[in-house]
């Protein structure tokens, strides 16, 4: 017999799960290797995985546009500092 739950009892049983995804997650969206096949095989799909997480960012941090343009020059002058 299947119970109904509440999508906050859901998510609460699931938790665990969901904390494993996103730190999995974090760890390959940092990994270069992987970024640069990915951008070789398919740039497009790249762009929609950067284009949610900023997204996520915005709703969860409320940064504006231009921040995000901010953080992104800081990003790419420091990677021609390394």
């Amino acid at each position: 017999m299947n119970k109904n739950i509440s999508l906050s009892e859901f998510i609460k049983s699931k938790n665990d799960k969901f904390l494993r995804f996103a730190d999995l997650f974090c760890q390959q969206i940092s990994n270069e290797e992987l970024i640069c096949a990915l951008a070789q095989k398919d740039l497009e799909k790249l762009a929609k995985v950067f284009n949610l997480v900023f997204e996520r960012i915005e709703k969860t941090e409320k940064i504006t546009e231009n921040n995000k343009l901010d953080e992104l020059i800081k990003a790419i002058s420091s990677e021609g500092d390394e």
